[in-house]
């Protein structure tokens, strides 16, 4: 019979509430979920009535005996909590994005090797069907040698509503928490573009903008070009003042274009031929292959799926774009 692991969570917000409990509701024969600390009494009440145990005090929690902590507080607290994981040799699931910074992220890395610890990182996008989709029709060839890949997100709300309302319901619209969103989608696209393989990057345009009415302080528009070695040209765009989206998709390759448009794919050659495909909505349950990953990486010492290395090469690729953000614009 295989060992049950003891979990502790780390932030009882909405994202574990709606997206982790029902993964690991899914794992409670392999994992138990022996804590949960957070700062927000009414989170922790919740938290309580479900029959965990709750902590309010971090040095508290920690001395509980667990394998592993899930950290799904705000991005600026991320590197810090994650550092007292590690020094104390516990596995380690963060939220997306991992930290703030790229130096945080390298840290960590170093950090966690040192000890011996095992860190993942929750790109659930990873497994939304349009991605998937992507991938096995590049990997198909059907595209033929690709010459250009955008990935749009757009959309009319930068996401503060989901915010717990008894901790602070706009923390994603404050620079001090991490938010904006280049940390909070961007993290997502350059994530997936990594993950295609595309090829060896050359160099990197990119922005992030508060545009006008912005809500915050932070930025609601990102557009960032990858320019790779191979003269494809991969870019990404974050929207959150559109009423009017673009298609999530458009590649395009030596033998035909694909676009990705709500839950239809369609495929035009250079033939003329056009097919187009249904593609199923994304689900809650999506990312248990991740926790299933962290699991064996604990019990049998396999490859994590989403590993702490992937989430630093992508805060390296985020801070050439917070670089070329501080820089000043040349007026013409």
């Amino acid at each position: 019979m295989e060992k049950t692991l003891k979990l502790g969570i780390i932030g009882f917000g909405r994202i574990v509430e709606l997206i982790h409990i029902p993964i690991l509701q899914k794992l409670k024969s392999q994992m138990e979920i022996v804590g949960v600390y957070d700062v927000t009494e009414s989170r922790l009440k919740l938290a309580e009535k479900r029959g965990y145990a709750i902590f309010s005090d971090l040095h508290a929690f920690f001395q509980l005996e667990m394998d592993a902590v899930v950290i799904a507080t705000p991005p600026n607290s991320h590197f810090d909590i994650a550092m007292q994981a590690i020094e104390r040799k516990k596995h380690v699931l963060i939220e997306k994005p991992v930290t703030c910074t790229y130096q945080e992220a390298f840290t960590l890395q170093t950090v966690a090797d040192k000890h011996g610890v095992g860190v993942t990182v929750f790109h659930n996008h990873r497994f939304d069907p349009d991605f998937l989709f992507v991938q096995e029709t590049i990997a198909k060839g059907t595209l033929g040698s690709l010459t250009f890949l955008q990935r749009n997100h757009h959309s009319n709300q930068t996401g503060s509503n989901f915010g717990v309302k008894s901790f602070d319901p706009s923390w994603r619209v404050q620079k001090a928490y991490g938010g904006g969103a280049l940390l909070d989608w961007g993290v997502h696209l350059v994530d997936q573009l990594l993950h295609l393989q595309l090829g060896e990057i050359a160099y990197i345009d990119g922005k992030a903008i508060s545009l006008p009415l912005a809500e915050g302080e932070v930025d609601d528009f990102v557009y960032v070009y990858l320019h790779m070695k191979n003269h494809m040209m991969a870019s990404l765009n974050i929207n959150f003042r559109t009423q009017l989206p673009q298609p999530a998709w458009m590649v395009g390759g030596t033998e035909g274009t694909m676009q990705i448009d709500g839950q239809t794919a369609t495929i035009k050659t250079i033939d003329g031929e056009i097919e187009t495909f249904s593609i199923a909505k994304p689900s809650r349950l999506s990312a248990k292959h991740i926790y299933e990953s962290f699991l064996n990486f604990m019990i049998k010492g396999t490859p994590l799926h989403v590993p702490l290395s992937d989430a630093v090469e992508g805060m390296r690729i985020l801070e050439h774009i917070q670089i070329q953000n501080e820089q000043a614009n040349v007026s013409i």
